[in-house]
């Protein structure tokens, strides 16, 4: 049987199957703690070769980063920045970001913040960009710490542990082996209730009790959970998770209570909302634009 990547249980029900870029994809509910989780799924190895060469083209159609793709990091990237450094006044010394993408983040908080930061991204042609804006950026984890100067106090994962194969273990092996001490932790992933969330490279989707029940399980204690749409939409597609990492013995760990028999109910009502915005917004930009005569075409 199958074990749940979180709590362990092998108690499940199917809660998606479909077809994602031509390839069926089935998605499961633990029946104990809610998590939604895809399986059968690729192995790391088989993760490793896909993100390094596959990933954004099957996502975007080119392997190299598009003007959409760059502008969408930029903005995401500034809100992101403003979350971390702004509003919780995390200061860092040193910054890694794990999936750096095209460096938005990166520049992002090195701006704010005025830290050292680095990052880290597996594919091949958004290194390569980051790496021509004069940013350091690594392909691996292991390759940066071959290189690395100290441990951060800011990890952020924007948009990267819904990818992993094992959540709870990544952000355990990075607390105990890669950050400083009470460093700090910057996660965003979509929203399952809301999201579309759904995607072959997509091994989990994540509801924010897990979410939550992730980061703590891990050994970090969550300081702060907002849910909101930017920078796409008003309804709330992401959740973005700011958490600090526990020193010594680590509580025994808990699963909070979830309403894991809503779960289907939440999502679908948090789909129709955002349809019903969807909607709306094409409305309102038909009127505003009604003279507009190249908007039809």
């Amino acid at each position: 049987m199958i074990e749940c990547p979180l709590c362990g249980d092998t108690e499940r029900s199917c809660f998606f199957r479909g077809v994602d870029h031509g390839i069926n994809i089935q998605y499961w509910l633990c029946s104990t703690c809610g998590l939604v989780y895809q399986s059968p799924r690729m192995a790391q190895k088989q993760l490793a070769e896909f993100y390094a060469s596959q990933y954004r083209t099957l996502l975007q159609g080119q392997a190299e980063p598009t003007p959409q793709a760059l502008q969408t990091q930029n903005r995401r990237a500034a809100h992101l920045a403003q979350i971390v450094c702004g509003r919780s006044n995390v200061s860092p010394a040193y910054h890694l970001d794990i999936g750096c993408g095209g460096r938005a983040l990166i520049a992002a908080i090195q701006e704010m913040s005025g830290c050292r930061s680095e990052g880290i991204e597996p594919d091949n042609a958004y290194r390569s960009y980051a790496s021509s804006q004069g940013l350091t950026v690594y392909g691996s984890l292991d390759e940066w710490r071959r290189s690395a100067m100290g441990r951060p106090d800011l990890i952020t994962m924007s948009h990267v542990l819904e990818h992993l194969v094992d959540p709870v273990g990544y952000l355990s092996s990075l607390r105990e082996n890669i950050l400083s001490p009470q460093a700090y932790l910057l996660v965003e992933v979509p929203n399952l209730y809301v999201h579309s969330s759904f995607e072959v490279a997509h091994n989990f989707a994540f509801a924010s009790a897990t979410l939550q029940a992730v980061v703590t399980k891990a050994g970090f204690r969550v300081l702060l959970l907002r849910k909101h749409g930017f920078p796409r939409a008003l309804s709330p597609l992401y959740m973005t998770l700011l958490a600090q990492s526990l020193d010594g013995p680590l509580p025994e760990f808990g699963l909070r209570s979830s309403a894991r028999c809503s779960t289907r109910v939440r999502r679908n009502l948090g789909r129709r909302l955002l349809n019903v915005e969807r909607t709306l917004t094409k409305v309102i930009t038909r009127v505003t634009h009604r003279d507009d005569p190249y908007l039809f075409k």
